[in-house]
């Protein structure tokens, strides 16, 4: 089942940006509603959009159902198999999102598009194949997942985008190094404002100090 986006207007309207933020596996828009509120308080003027993942098997979980925006084949090996067909059908899914916010009025400066560890991954996918420069991009506990493939897509409309790619050393999940790949990947493809953030004992999750690092990153392209 596909569940529309969940969408937390701007607490001060008229909207004058947008936030995509996306979810990882088995999660969803909702388990990120903290995020898009405690957001509001800083950006009043900006509205949160957390996309759901459809549901589908997952070959690594056994085929049990759940939300995923792609399938998985192996935990935390970028060169295990990879579903090339569904990333990128979801990273346009995500591309879509952006262009709707632009249709509406928004200024494509104006919008940021993020997400945690596959929306990480997918996030990173749809805006460096991106025909229009948007305003900044947010990669937490990411990776990347086909280089290969990926390669002749990239365009050149968010080269100098900033970037913000965060990672925790004790990931369990998503390897430390796995996370350097994929900025070493994006820095070599000329992505030139493209920081990287290493979180000292994070596991596969969030922090503080990496919550306020983005909120000043975000601070940045909100002005």
């Amino acid at each position: 089942m596909v569940l529309g986006p969940v969408v937390i207007p701007a607490i001060k309207g008229p909207a004058k940006g947008a936030m995509i933020i996306v979810h990882g596996l088995g999660d969803s828009g909702e388990g990120w509603r903290f995020f898009g509120e405690l957001f509001g308080r800083y950006f009043p003027d900006v509205t949160t959009i957390l996309p759901n993942a459809p549901e589908m098997p997952v070959t690594v979980n056994g085929g049990y159902v759940m939300r995923s925006w792609f399938d998985i084949y192996e935990f935390g090996n970028p060169k295990a198999k990879q579903d090339v067909d569904g990333i990128l059908k979801s990273a346009r899914v995500l591309q879509d999102l952006v262009k709707e916010q632009v249709s509406k009025g928004i200024d494509p400066s104006k919008i940021v598009l993020g997400g945690f560890s596959q929306g990480a991954s997918l996030s990173l996918i749809a805006a460096s194949t991106l025909d229009i420069k948007i305003g900044g991009v947010i990669a937490m506990s990411g990776f990347i997942s086909i280089p290969k493939e990926l390669t002749p897509l990239i365009k050149s409309a968010n080269k100098d985008t900033p970037f913000f790619q965060g990672h925790g050393t004790a990931d369990p999940v998503i390897q430390f190094t796995y996370g350097e790949q994929c900025r070493d990947f994006f820095q070599s493809h000329g992505f030139s404002n493209y920081q990287f953030h290493s979180y000292a004992g994070m596991q596969h999750s969030t922090s503080d100090e990496e919550l306020r690092h983005i909120f000043q990153f975000l601070s940045k392209a909100y002005t």
